[in-house]
């Protein structure tokens, strides 16, 4: 298991962190095996990129490593329990503005469960760090991207709406055509292909954080998360507009991950984060 981990994740640290075992635990365990296989060495230290490279001989032998791993694995599930004193670090790609407000139940009930579990939070970058399996998953669009050998656990499905402040609550087709419009790139497209609109953005926008801001500000017209904007406490003036004869866009937000590498902490965060979803959401 030593092995594949520490091949998989191209890091001591973080094969450390997924076996639930030390640093010093994880070279011993690979210096073992590489004198029981006549002192070859196995991995490469690139102390530049803080990770290690496999040699041709560990190259060779991963596939047969690997399913002979993943049939003890079958064997050991469940054996080992994940429980409300175990120490670990969950490590999550999620958006800020869904983590601090759809999510914010969420995190307080798991924290109480498991109070000795510390969250690290990744916004930039996150599907990349995700495909070098340097975090444990990922909370986004199920429409944003398209990713195989991944899980995928379905934890809600959003409807847009349009947000606005200093503009009338109910406006026409024609005179949503006339104001800025801002959103993600993917929700704009969709309302265009859904409505046969012809309309140019004022801002293509990366977040939802830079949607809210700039609509708050009077600088157009929102294409917002509906279940996000629902739970916002607005003191800002920014209200839901809505216009007649517009069909919005909906959109799954899912959870990703590598299913043959993840810790038993993760898991468990997953398992029950789309239980809390289904139930407070659906």
């Amino acid at each position: 298991m030593t092995f594949v981990a520490v091949y998989e994740a191209m890091n001591y640290n973080r094969a450390a962190e997924i076996l639930g075992i030390s640093r010093q635990a994880v070279s011993q365990n690979l210096r073992e095996l590489g004198n029981q296989l006549g002192g070859i060495k196995l991995f490469l230290h690139d102390p530049v990129n803080r990770c290690v490279t496999p040699t041709s001989e560990a190259t060779a032998m991963y596939p047969d490593v690997k399913e002979a791993v993943e049939k003890m694995v079958e064997v050991e599930e469940g054996l080992q329990a994940f429980t409300s004193e175990s120490k670990a670090v969950i490590r999550m790609g999620v958006p800020s503005s869904i983590a601090s407000v759809l999510l914010a139940d969420f995190f307080k009930e798991f924290n109480q469960l498991y109070p000795h579990v510390r969250f690290e939070f990744f916004s930039k970058d996150s599907i990349e760090l995700l495909q070098q399996k340097k975090i444990d998953f990922i909370v986004h669009m199920k429409s944003a991207l398209s990713l195989s050998n991944f899980k995928v656990v379905e934890l809600y499905e959003e409807e847009y709406a349009f947000i606005g402040k200093g503009i009338n609550k109910n406006i026409s087709k024609n005179e949503l055509l006339d104001l800025p419009i801002i959103g993600h790139k993917e929700s704009l497209n969709e309302l265009k292909n859904l409505n046969g609109l012809d309309f140019t953005p004022f801002l293509e926008a990366p977040t939802a954080e830079t949607i809210y801001g700039f609509t708050k500000n009077g600088m157009g017209v929102g294409c917002f998360f509906g279940k996000l904007f629902e739970k916002m406490n607005d003191d800002a003036g920014v209200i839901r507009i809505n216009v007649d004869g517009i069909t919005l866009p909906r959109v799954s937000i899912v959870c990703r991950y590598n299913k043959s590498h993840i810790t038993k902490a993760a898991k468990t965060f997953i398992e029950r984060l789309s239980k809390f979803c289904s139930d407070r959401y659906q």
